[in-house]
């Protein structure tokens, strides 16, 4: 190992030089073999200043052993500056909350950088209905600090589960950490059996300006289901969000060149081919099978689109 580090530590970290991403992949290799099988061994590798330089690449990896031994990681952010021993905490708490929820919420408490820990915990956690249960429970004070807007407690786990946990946490969440957790996207809801229910449940809890784009998730739930998202739109309370999801589903459910009642995957395999593969949320809503076929329909624009002269491929 050492020599392997002393000839791969000559590499010129210029800008370009073609060994240098082979060199930090050979840095993340050594690091996973050595801490698979002696973690005494890694620890020694990880202290090396060529391989610290490139620990951000090594985070994924640390926090898989971090659910094996979290404790040891986090002895080993000890040894970084104070930009990577953030990202690598940051790491651990995240696999921590994937493994005791309510483990890692009650570490946390005890952390310096408490905040920053929390806040990481909920960025796509595993499990988040026992996260938002175990953050619920905290004295209120110790939420307030939760107001980062790009965390995500959705993830791709059970939206309705995520919904269940907010409206039994409703009451003992900060409005600030309330705030944060409700922040979600179309693509979560369409996940569900019944996406309208869902969101009702949700608008429930956020009123009608909090968490939710009405409009948004109108025109989503219109590419994958019109009849129901029209019957959806047409049944809100507010006048004026009424009016603006009806809108937006008659403008989604507009029959496309003459060819009525399209179903989600004709609808999105004719933009394919149209050259918009767009709408990340409505592809997440579609079996890996029809995902596919969209791809597929967009490289066939691709290879008929007109080519320039001396025949090379566009791009």
């Amino acid at each position: 190992v050492d020599a392997i580090v002393s000839i791969l530590s000559g590499y010129s970290e210029r800008s370009g030089n073609p060994y240098r991403n082979l060199k930090t992949s050979a840095f993340v290799g050594i690091f996973g073999v050595l801490a698979s099988a002696d973690r005494k061994a890694a620890m020694a590798f990880l202290d090396h200043p060529e391989v610290v330089r490139d620990v951000t690449r090594l985070v994924p990896q640390l926090r898989v052993f971090a659910r094996e031994d979290p404790e040891w990681v986090l002895q080993w952010a000890e040894k970084l500056g104070n930009t990577n021993r953030a990202s690598v905490r940051k790491a651990a708490a995240r696999a921590m909350t994937d493994t005791d929820a309510p483990a890692a919420v009650a570490w946390a408490r005890q952390q310096p950088d408490r905040e920053a820990m929390l806040e990481a915990m909920l960025r796509d956690p595993k499990d988040a209905p026992s996260l938002v249960a175990a953050l619920s429970s905290l004295p209120v004070d110790e939420q307030a600090g939760l107001r980062n807007n790009n965390f995500s407690i959705w993830g791709t786990g059970d939206p309705g589960a995520v919904v269940e946990a907010l409206e039994k946490a409703r009451g003992r969440l900060s409005p600030e950490a309330l705030e944060g957790m409700l922040r979600v996207s179309t693509g979560s809801l369409l996940r569900a059996s019944d996406p309208g229910a869902l969101a009702d449940r949700l608008l429930a809890i956020t009123g009608e300006h909090g968490g939710l784009s009405v409009v948004g998730f109108a025109s989503s739930y219109a590419r994958q289901s019109p009849e129901a998202a029209r019957s959806w739109a047409a049944a809100l309370d507010d006048e004026t969000l009424r009016r603006s999801a009806l809108e937006a589903v008659e403008k989604e459910s507009q029959p496309l060149d003459g060819r009525p009642g399209l179903t989600l995957e004709e609808r999105t395999i004719q933009a394919a081919a149209n050259g918009n593969v767009g709408e990340p949320q409505v592809m997440m809503a579609m079996d890996e099978a029809a995902r596919r076929r969209v791809r597929e329909a967009a490289l066939a624009r691709d290879l008929a689109a007109p080519r320039p002269a001396g025949g090379e491929t566009p791009g």
